[in-house]
């Protein structure tokens, strides 16, 4: 079968880039006017709906990541088609298995939820339960059918496919939220655009596989059987991943009441946006990365490893320390009023700095699964979840939302390190100090140094917005400038050819 994919790298990125813009820009587009128009509380339970997508996104099983991977390195597109009939049956089995049992234990729960003083506000959760798990299915499962578009390389399709879709579902929703001012109307609309755009999404990719658009196939467990290991270990990755990343703001929602989930929620979509902007150049690389480890060529692969960790390490850095001196100033430009709890701007700088070491593990996390490694990923999402765990509840029951955003910050601190650390060791041997110098210490420096400068000009401005970033961000920029002009362009040629 004719090898139609797209190997040009570079249009993948800025492809990536424009989607992951658009997830950043309705954020901070259409948060505000949720806000606005049901309330501090109401939405308190939109954000309960978000947390739950992401603790419950584990129930993809590692899957998607598996059939990814194969659609990166498999070339016979027939083998592909017949293994994702196999991989969706398993999914979808596994998605209404869990919905229903947790549909039963939320209506078992609710008499203790109403009677229960300090979670009577979560009461609101229940009424809306099921509508939430209908319009969570679809979301969950379209990552396996996004994970094979992104392995076959048609990044710039998918992410105008999403584009499309994220729109819908957060852009004109307001529309229903608007006339009806009420929770049940954003559930539905969710509910019934995420499940158009996984049929959409489907045929496309079977489309793409040369397969008739609704083509059922039979169930192989063979096939499924030769992604097994990585599957498995992709799974368990994946759900102690999602309840490292989600587990603060779920017993935040348990222990606290549901107006400072909100704030807390509202501080941690602001805090995480080292995360947001470097994730889709990490995407990019990954299927990159992959195909070159396979070809045996390792130098080509460490080569683009290191560069590429130098660029996140530099966005990455920017944006972190950009919140942590202008955090209260930029919040209280977002959400329209500086008049919010005092402690959320220590919350928000702590999520900040968690965000930044996040980011900076990704590559070698990256590098590893590049390899078929996800044990030390797994190792390390482990002890961070049995260790972090017991903290982040005593500390949120002690000290509300400063102390759920403690837990995080020292599990990513110590997680960077362990990752980077053990992995570079192993695949990038004998170069560790370098990378964690010259790729991750020279651009954190830069940046700090840039707009330390840029915050003490501006606070001799008395922090007029104009002087403010205009300063910060040409001192960066031209610091940016300097230092890849001084870089060897060389390994910009891996981009585009094999």
């Amino acid at each position: 079968m004719t090898n139609l994919r797209n190997k040009n790298i570079k249009h993948n990125i800025i492809a990536n880039y424009v989607g992951k813009a658009w997830s950043f820009f309705s954020i901070y587009l259409f948060i505000p006017i949720y806000v606005r128009i049901l309330g501090v509380e109401s939405f308190g339970v939109i954000a309960f709906y978000s947390t739950a997508l992401g603790l419950l996104f584990f129930l993809e099983a590692g899957l998607s990541s598996a059939f990814a991977r194969e659609a990166a390195r498999e070339q016979d597109h027939e083998t592909l088609g017949k293994l994702l009939v196999s991989i969706e049956r398993i999914l979808f089995g596994i998605l209404l298995i869990a919905s229903t049992i947790l549909l039963v234990i939320f209506y078992i729960l609710e008499s203790n939820f109403a009677e229960n003083g300090i979670l009577f506000n979560k009461k609101a959760l229940l009424d809306h339960a099921f509508v939430m798990l209908f319009a969570i299915i679809p979301q969950i499962a379209s990552s396996l059918y996004g994970g094979g578009l992104m392995g076959l390389q048609n990044h710039v399709l998918f992410n105008a496919l999403s584009i499309a879709f994220n729109f819908a579902r957060s852009g004109l929703v307001i529309i229903p939220l608007y006339v009806f001012k009420d929770l049940n109307s954003f559930f539905v609309w969710q509910a019934i655009i995420c499940w158009l755009y996984i049929v959409i999404l489907r045929a496309i990719i079977m489309r793409k596989l040369g397969f008739a658009c609704f083509y059922i196939g039979t169930f192989s467990l063979k096939r499924v059987c030769k992604i097994r290991s990585f599957a498995v270990g992709m799974f368990a990755i994946s759900f102690i991943s999602s309840l490292n990343i989600n587990i603060d703001r779920f017993i935040v929602g348990a222990l606290r009441p549901i107006s400072e989930l909100s704030y807390y929620f509202l501080a941690v979509s602001f805090a995480q946006i080292s995360v947001l902007i470097v994730t889709p150049l990490v995407t990019s690389i990954l299927p990159r990365l992959t195909e070159l480890i396979s070809l045996d060529r390792n130098e080509d692969a460490i080569l683009l490893y290191e560069k590429m960790s130098f660029i996140i390490s530099l966005f990455a850095s920017y944006c972190a320390i950009m919140i942590f001196f202008f955090g209260e100033n930029f919040l209280g430009f977002w959400i329209g009023t500086m008049i919010f709890p005092g402690n959320i701007i220590s919350v928000l700088n702590m999520l900040a700095l968690s965000g930044l070491f996040l980011s900076l593990q990704l590559m070698p996390f990256n590098l590893g699964l590049a390899n078929g490694h996800s044990s030390t990923n797994l190792k390390i999402g482990f002890y961070s979840l049995l260790l972090g765990m017991p903290a982040l509840f005593a500390l949120t029951y002690w000290y509300g939302i400063v102390g759920a955003s403690i837990p995080p910050l020292i599990i990513n601190i110590f997680s960077f390190f362990y990752i980077s650390i053990r992995l570079n060791n192993r695949f990038n041997p004998g170069r560790l100090q370098g990378w964690l110098f010259f790729r991750v210490l020279i651009p954190f420096l830069v940046s700090f140094i840039s707009i330390f400068i840029g915050y003490l000009i501006a606070d001799f401005f008395a922090k007029s917005y104009l002087p403010l970033l205009t300063i910060i961000l040409s001192a960066c920029i031209l610091a940016w400038i300097y230092l890849l002009l001084r870089s060897n362009y060389s390994w910009l040629a891996l981009l585009g050819r094999l």
